[in-house]
């Protein structure tokens, strides 16, 4: 898949062009050379290639037909000019068959023609429409892609002519959607399973450790054996930000806030020194630890657990 990120310094250098072009193709159309006097999308073809003016249109041909992103130049969706890569975005050989077809709307599904006219009308009475948008494409075997536009008015002598950078997104997309069901089915397990299961971030504490007088694993044994208070300022700077209802109910709680507060406010030396263990493991960058704890409950009552 080609992305925007890839494509961008061949666009830049193209959009620079086309400003430049635009200026001579118009002093070539006072000429006579104007789009508009062909009796065909086929000879207007050449013009919109800049063919006639001069030494620019051969630069501009190299910029365009060497980017990997399609573009394509259109009147009122009538294609005056494609690419190679617009061409295979879209499945099809090369841009004959989309110039030949004479128009834009085989390329998009009912819905996106629909939204890119909307676009356009607004585009072409100096009204806001967006420059950069996704839509539903359909390539040449019918099947369904996702096509992400960046379109642009260009005043070519008195006419306005649209040119549209193309870029296919079918991929990024199919990922997205599968992360999405891929969280779905997480979150029905996570909160389908019958054991206490919360998350909690320690970037706060690991900030605390750091900032220690120590260097190593026994220094910091020695440091928090000797204060306490240390350790319990780094428990409450542990947040817990997931949890599922088999954790509420375990500390007979209504909300995490009321887990938060039971956890922090009722810091026993038994808490203490595994918060120290926990404290000792975040030092050393370890992920596993397990111990047995008591858990406390909003009705005073205690559970024996173990904690992984």
């Amino acid at each position: 898949m080609v992305t925007l990120h890839d494509t961008a310094p061949d666009l830049y250098s193209l959009e620079r062009r086309i400003a430049e072009l635009q200026h001579e193709l118009a002093e070539a159309r006072c000429l006579g050379t104007n789009v508009a006097s062909h009796d065909s999308v086929q000879e207007a073809q050449p013009d919109l290639n800049f063919a006639s003016v001069g030494g620019g249109s051969v630069e501009f041909q190299q910029l365009v037909e060497t980017s990997g992103a399609g573009i394509v130049v259109h009147k009122g969706w009538t294609p005056l000019y494609a690419n190679q890569a617009y061409a295979e975005l879209f499945g099809y050989d090369n841009p004959a068959e989309i110039i030949a077809a004479g128009t834009l709307e085989i390329l998009f599904s009912p819905e996106a023609i629909e939204r890119m006219l909307e676009f356009r009308k607004a585009r072409l009475a100096g009204k806001y429409a967006p420059s950069e948008y996704e839509v539903e494409g359909v390539n040449k075997n019918g099947e369904r892609i996702w096509v992400r536009n960046t379109v642009r008015v260009m005043d070519v002598g008195e006419e306005q002519l649209i040119h549209c950078t193309a870029i296919n997104t079918t991929q990024q997309r199919t990922a997205e959607y599968a992360l999405r069901e891929s969280e779905v089915r997480f979150r029905t397990l996570f909160e389908s399973v019958p054991i206490s299961i919360r998350e909690v971030n320690y970037s706060k504490v690991k900030e605390r450790i750091d900032a220690l007088p120590v260097s190593d694993r026994d220094s910091l044994a020695t440091f928090l054996a000797g204060n306490a208070q240390v350790v319990g300022e780094c428990l409450r700077h542990a947040v817990i930000e997931n949890f599922n209802q088999a954790c509420l109910d375990l500390h007979g709680a209504t909300d995490i806030a009321a887990v938060a507060k039971q956890l922090q406010e009722n810091i026993s030396d038994p808490a203490r020194k595994i918060f120290s263990d926990i404290m000792m493991c975040i030092f050393e960058g370890k992920t596993d630890l397990s111990f047995e704890t008591t858990a406390s409950r909003s009705d005073g009552t205690k559970r024996d657990v173990v904690s992984r």
